[in-house]
């Protein structure tokens, strides 16, 4: 319940209008509905089957010719599931707006790898949008948009991530790095 909250909290101060923020917290409690729904399988949830379900979701197949997607597939651990979920669904929804599927010439990169050694192991993901035409809207210096806001507080807070978000004139660079063990055995 405190993440529907903050999630309406977050939508509320940025939307501009009723049905704004009626369309924004519909498309972000439907994101949650989805990561609810494969938490509660019981087989393990990888965050190739988190991207996945949300580029399906978006788009069922429209933006798959101007996508790469490389790395291993990463088990995640349960905890992480839904933030990273959220994460995932405010970066292609903003790609859609803003980004890389905005134009016709835009491209989406993600990269995922592994780095060190059992139990220090982090996961790093690598979001890269190239061709970049459309510009974004002017950046409010007093407010920041939700996904970036989750990206660069909510991760670090939560999942004990490091986040790296720069949005340039060339495109845009995000990346996470998160610890795949918590030292609980029980979600391993």
């Amino acid at each position: 319940m405190a993440v529907v909250q903050s999630i309406a909290h977050q939508t509320l101060d940025q939307a501009k209008t009723i049905a704004d923020f009626e369309n924004r917290f519909d498309k972000r409690l439907q994101a949650l509905s989805r990561v609810q729904s494969l938490l509660s399988r019981a087989e393990p949830i990888t965050l190739g089957a988190v991207v996945g379900m949300e580029l399906e979701a978006i788009g069922d197949g429209t933006f798959q010719d101007r996508i790469a997607i490389a790395g291993p597939e990463v088990v995640l651990r349960k905890s992480a599931v839904e933030m990273l979920a959220l994460a995932i669904h405010e970066l292609l929804t903003n790609a859609i707006k803003y980004g890389a599927f905005a134009s016709e010439t835009g491209r989406l990169s993600v990269s995922l790898r592994i780095e060190g050694m059992p139990p220090d192991q982090q996961l790093v993901l690598e979001w890269i949008e190239r061709g970049i035409t459309s510009p974004a809207p002017p950046p409010d210096p007093k407010r920041s948009g939700y996904g970036r806001t989750l990206i660069e507080e909510a991760l670090p807070y939560s999942l004990s991530a490091e986040t790296i978000f720069d949005l340039g004139p060339e495109g845009l660079y995000c990346r996470i790095r998160l610890p795949l063990a918590r030292g609980d055995a029980r979600e391993e």
